[in-house]
């Protein structure tokens, strides 16, 4: 305990509001190097962390087995995404063929409940990318703590969202000039879909400890499980027989249904294989002190809305157009962009949490070129996914809908789809990498700028003015994309990974005292 009382860092010191100013400059290289603090060790045997070289190993050596431990994380995270996704998804492939109205009302139903509910959960997720990677190779004892004050705070916020969203769906797509049909179907949809929410807060929050910890086979074996399950019963509920069949709300409850499984197969398994190294227990303990996870959880949200907005503002722009056949076609395009987005974010993932943990463990060395290796993989993974795209664009919108004009408006838009799958994939990559390190703050300020300040506007005019339609909006959020991610390449080049290692033990330090009693913060000192 004598290093904690040459240090002394105490929650006030460590929570000031200066501090993101100053990583800032640290990034940035105003400050000079004696106005660096020296890096703070971290206080444990970093031996669990995968892939750990000795000092001094040449870039190739490094670079190669990077490359090894991200492309097999990002692997099981990939499959893990793409199931997740087929449980939000199933039931537009399976309403599209009740007819483009309800395909039209599931559509605008989910962009509401991605707007209003997911966006805010995942985003505030992604605050555990920077604090459990950090303490599972720092601190494995506080990895649990931080998850449990996210899952308090979630849930708290759900319970929110889901009385908003019963309450006021209807109103909601009347304001945004929706039909009176589609309203009201949207509305009945919503009001059960919203309700999924709750469930998914605590898979999403185990599912992010988990990951931190490099347990990366559990979320995906629990929802393999869940996936068919969920397949079946939604065949069922919206085109089995009378006694069961509930027809366009038969997805809703079936996802209702399924995303609570989810959450118990997870809980279930984590009780009984979670490694007790990252477990300090529970504690009352945990639900204080929320500043920390609040400002991190803000702008990770930040990070993400601003793209996740401004794909929503697409979908809500192509209804204004006028035809429904134009708001089913960008539905296609927006899941099939979603769908191919999967495997770069598993990458982003994979990069938030291998930088996290050699961070916390204090290599730095590591933490530069596994961003550097992320953002190869990622650039590749990009130039495939175009690729299979555009050469598959005459038959894809088939899939979806079986309305000739739906699927001639999704072949022309297709190729610009293409490109923007590609960028989007770097921008991903480097807001997992800003995470890592602790700095969503710049790639929430990125984003924000690029996307809803400069796609959203664009969009519409190449959309509206242009005469452009669907392939204008695809187009706009493109070029928008292209500046996000150069931006994101150039932010993760100007990194100093060494003093980020400063602000990560820093950070831990800080959360360890916030957890103490004052006797014990007290014995610590006297040590």
């Amino acid at each position: 305990m004598a290093e904690y009382a040459d240090d002394k860092p105490g929650p006030a010191d460590s929570f000031d509001r200066s501090d993101e100013r100053r990583q800032s400059e640290e990034w940035l290289g105003l400050l000079d190097e004696h106005d660096v603090k020296n890096p703070l060790e971290t206080h444990s045997d970093p031996s669990h962390i995968k892939g750990l070289l000795p000092r001094g190993t040449d870039a190739r050596t490094i670079a190669w087995s990077e490359a090894v431990i991200i492309a097999r994380s990002t692997r099981t995270i990939a499959i893990t995404q793409l199931l997740e996704w087929s449980l939000y998804s199933i039931n537009l492939f399976m309403l599209g063929h009740l007819g483009t109205k309800y395909l039209a009302a599931a559509t605008l139903s989910n962009t509401t409940f991605n707007f209003l509910a997911m966006s805010i959960m995942i985003g505030f997720c992604g605050a555990l990318d920077s604090l459990c990677t950090h303490s599972w190779s720092a601190k494995p004892k506080e990895t649990s703590l931080h998850a449990q004050r996210m899952a308090f705070l979630l849930l708290c916020m759900a319970v929110v969202q889901c009385t908003f969203l019963s309450v006021a769906a209807e109103h909601i797509f009347r304001l945004l000039r929706q039909g009176e049909e589609t309203s009201r179907l949207a509305a009945r949809y919503l009001r059960v879909q919203c309700f999924g929410l709750i469930p998914l807060v605590g898979f999403e929050t185990l599912r992010r400890y988990l990951q931190s910890m490099n347990v990366m086979k559990a979320p995906a074996t629990v929802i393999a499980c869940v996936v068919p399950f969920n397949i079946g019963l939604a065949a069922l509920l919206v085109f089995g027989p009378a006694s069961v069949n509930l027809g366009f709300l038969g997805g809703p409850v079936a996802f209702l249904i399924s995303s609570t499984l989810l959450f118990a197969l997870l809980a279930t398994y984590t009780y009984l294989y979670v490694p007790r190294d990252g477990h300090a227990g529970f504690t009352t303990k945990a639900f204080t002190n929320l500043g920390q996870i609040i400002r991190l959880g803000l702008f990770s949200t930040a990070q993400l809305i601003s793209e996740w907005y401004a794909w929503e503002c697409l979908i809500l722009m192509s209804a204004l157009i006028g035809d429904t056949s134009y708001l089913a076609a960008m539905s296609v395009c927006l899941n099939t962009a979603s769908l191919l987005y999967q495997s770069a974010m598993a990458v982003n993932i994979s990069a938030a949490v291998r930088v996290g943990n050699l961070l916390g463990c204090n290599r730095p060395d590591l933490a530069r070129l596994s961003a550097r290796t992320s953002i190869a993989l990622s650039a590749c993974i990009g130039l495939i996914s175009a690729v299979i795209l555009a050469a598959n664009k005459s038959w894809w919108g088939k899939v979806f809908d079986d309305d000739p004009v739906v699927v001639a408006i999704v072949a022309e838009a297709l190729p610009v789809v293409a490109v923007f799958v590609t960028l989007d994939c770097l921008t991903g990559v480097t807001n997992g990498i800003l995470r890592g390190a602790a700095l969503p703050h710049l790639g929430a300020y990125l984003n924000m700028t690029c996307l809803l300040g400069g796609a959203v506007p664009l969009a519409a005019l190449l959309c509206f003015k242009a005469d452009l339609k669907v392939t204008g909006l695809c187009a706009g959020m493109a070029i928008a994309l292209t500046l996000s991610s150069s931006g994101g390449i150039f932010i993760v080049s100007r990194i100093r990974w060494e003093e980020r290692v400063n602000v990560v033990a820093k950070q831990e330090s800080a959360a360890l005292y916030q957890l103490l009693d004052v006797e014990d913060v007290t014995a610590m000192h006297v040590a």
